[in-house]
């Protein structure tokens, strides 16, 4: 079956060519709409059950709140663990289930137990985290008072805080927010303000008022509801109270009593005025007072293409009433950067696997039809990975340059079957009939090593793909893109390959061309020219390559002399060789314990990350105190371009806890 498959595709090159033009341009499209990413979409089988109690105590969180969580999701269906840590006012309960568990039908297990927990009636209702590492924001920005606006100690004022928190709020996320791709954007930092009612014990007295009858009056007449519906003939109107007071002075209006024909006011017997909300956080940007605007994607957006929207829709909006928007961290950046050098090592490594080919092999038209199989062999790859909605993120790609240095074998194995049967042939004359009989020949006898190599090399990898746990999550996507990249060249070696050797030759002046000959040449002009092109290429190449690797090539002819008596000898004494080969597996295998043990290797983004965390209770002043003085010591350093701090929270990292609060977290 193999050998009838090769002599179809020589045989009718023009459905081969068609057929192998058509996997290009479905591959060069599909490689356009790989997502690009850093690693693999990972999922975390972990719930946080968060519960807040506002100004409870650590202990009496721990005992009316955690507890009696805990009691109840423990026996929940594939917990494997169950951690729990009680703040001031907060309450997180992480369970941690098995691999492999339906964590959908996992949260509906855990709501039913919650319902059945009695809490503090002080308590909310618990809040079911999951933990998502493609939930972090992509782009963290910063509004800040521009220069010009600022004070010679760098702070702003109480009010500019407040105007700087309303103009992030109002202004520059909702701009953000109607970015295609963007979910939410959080803001942190700034000033938020209240209308304060403070009440004069001394008037209050005199009038014989009490306080409860100033709240009533507040609530009474401070409100904004629904009051029902009114039907009039054919039409139906909603009914709805609006009074609502929108200013203090307002607010101060209200009345309280009423006697005699005068009026009792909020403001004869209380002070209404707008002061600032005690702050339980804020940031700081190279020491400056700032606010911190956090963009989170949309779950099926792209990090890449959301966060280089977002900073084209800066500039409109990043001068506004004197203040600027400051880009913080680009998650982007790093991810480009990071597969942009994956790329360009790729390329490199098939530059070179040419070059040692051309070395090796020592002939043009074979170098060539090889530098022309892999990139076709590489873009086939990429339409089974787009079905399998496979991003390009450092495993895939990885798994592409993995690849491209085991592509070549299937067509260095049918070019030398090739060689070998027309070098049989040599005596007669190069005709086209020759040449095609020769490829089908040739590819013929090896192509059932061929298939039985590649799906041996496909065994090995593709199994991977169906690890559970995370580590199988993070090495699908290289096992798919190596199992995919081997059985695409092993097509084109079968296929294409052949086809190029047919064409190849001076041919006999005296045969006459098949009339579909023109249109062959048509449809392979396209491969040709690209042929061309890298034939000179490689011909210059080689002229620049031949002086320098002349003493490499002395060293091989010696190799070449050498390895016949060392191969004599060595199958002289098998037991040396077999002895020799169990002691360097017994040296070596008790080395592994050795080496450390990671997830995923270290990585250099140009960023650290320092949390600070004081003894609960410590005051947010003293917090900031302590962080300004370590933003003092890195302002001294040359090397830091920029420092941004956020004091009051923290982003609690590898848990679905998400941002913790505390005023003495840093």
């Amino acid at each position: 079956m193999l050998k009838s498959w090769v002599a179809t595709a020589v045989l009718r090159p023009v459905t081969t060519t068609m057929v192998t033009i058509t996997v290009l341009l479905f591959g060069f499209v599909a490689a356009l709409r790989l997502p690009v990413e850093l690693l693999p979409e990972l999922s975390y089988p972990t719930i946080t059950v968060r519960t807040e109690d506002p100004d409870a105590a650590p202990s009496e969180i721990e005992e009316l709140v955690t507890r009696a969580i805990e009691e109840r999701v423990g026996a929940v269906p594939g917990i494997v663990k169950v951690e729990s840590v009680s703040r001031e006012g907060t309450s997180d309960v992480v369970l941690d289930f098995a691999w492999g568990t339906q964590m959908d039908q996992a949260m509906a297990d855990v709501r039913e137990k919650l319902d059945r927990v009695t809490l503090p009636t002080t308590a909310t209702r618990p809040l079911l985290l999951r933990y998502d590492p493609a939930q972090e924001p992509v782009m963290r920005l910063a509004l800040r008072s521009a220069e010009q606006t600022q004070a010679s100690s760098g702070d702003l004022a109480p009010g500019d805080l407040a105007v700087l928190r309303k103009i992030a709020d109002d202004i520059v996320k909702r701009e953000l927010e109607k970015i295609p791709g963007v979910a939410a954007v959080q803001v942190h930092g700034g000033e938020l303000e209240e209308v304060a009612v403070e009440i004069d014990a001394a008037r209050l007295a005199a009038v014989g008022l009490g306080a409860d009858e100033v709240v009533a009056a507040l609530q009474r007449d401070n409100v904004n509801m629904p009051g029902g519906a009114v039907d009039e003939r054919d039409d139906r109107y909603l009914v709805r109270t609006l009074h609502e007071a929108r200013t203090p002075a307002e607010l101060g209006e209200i009345v309280v009593r009423s006697s005699d024909g005068r009026d009792l006011r909020i403001r004869d017997v209380a002070r209404v005025s707008r002061r600032p909300l005690e702050r339980e956080e804020l940031s700081l940007v190279g020491g400056r007072e700032s606010v911190e605007l956090a963009v989170y994607r949309e779950g099926d957006a792209n990090l890449v293409s959301v966060a280089r929207t977002v900073e084209t829709a800066l500039p409109r909006i990043r001068l506004i009433r004197g203040y600027e928007v400051v880009i913080l961290a680009d998650q982007s950046e790093f991810i480009e950067s990071s597969v942009d050098e994956v790329i360009a090592n790729t390329l490199v490594g098939g530059a070179l696997a040419i070059l040692v080919l051309l070395f090796f092999l020592r002939d043009l038209v074979s170098t060539v039809v090889i530098a022309v199989a892999i990139p076709i062999s590489l873009l086939a790859t990429f339409v089974p990975l787009q079905a399998l909605d496979v991003s390009l993120n450092v495993m895939s790609l990885g798994g592409l340059a993995l690849g491209v240095g085991m592509l070549v074998d299937n067509s260095i194995v049918v070019l030398e079957a090739v060689a070998r049967v027309r070098a049989a042939h040599g005596h007669m004359p190069d005709t086209a009939e020759l040449r095609r009989h020769t490829a089908v020949l040739g590819t013929g006898e090896v192509a059932s090593s061929v298939v039985a190599s590649t799906l041996t090399t496909i065994a090995v990898f593709l199994p991977m793909a169906f690890v559970e746990g995370i580590a199988g999550q993070l090495v699908r996507d290289l096992s798919l893109a190596v199992s995919f990249s081997i059985a695409s060249s092993m097509l084109v070696s079968l296929t294409l390959v052949p086809v190029l050797m047919s064409l190849g030759g001076g041919g006999d002046p005296t045969e006459t061309a098949p009339p579909r000959r023109s249109l062959i040449g048509l449809l392979i002009i396209p491969i040709a020219l690209v042929a061309r092109l890298v034939a000179a290429l490689i011909r210059v190449l080689a002229v620049v390559l031949g002086v320098l690797a002349r003493p490499l090539a002395i060293a091989w002819e010696a190799l070449e002399r050498t390895y016949p008596w060392l191969l004599r000898r060595a199958l002289r004494r098998p037991a040396l060789i077999v002895g020799l080969g169990i002691v360097v597996c017994a040296v070596t295998v008790p080395m592994l314990d050795r080496h450390g043990r990671t997830l995923v290797p270290e990585v250099a983004q140009r960023e650290f990350y320092v949390q600070i965390e004081l003894p609960q209770g410590t005051a947010l002043g003293r917090t900031e105190a302590v962080v300004r003085a370590l933003g003092g010591v890195l302002d001294e350093d040359a090397a830091v371009e920029l420092h941004f701090s956020r004091i009051g929270s923290i982003t609690a990292a590898g848990s679905a806890g998400g941002t913790v609060t505390g005023t003495h977290l840093g």
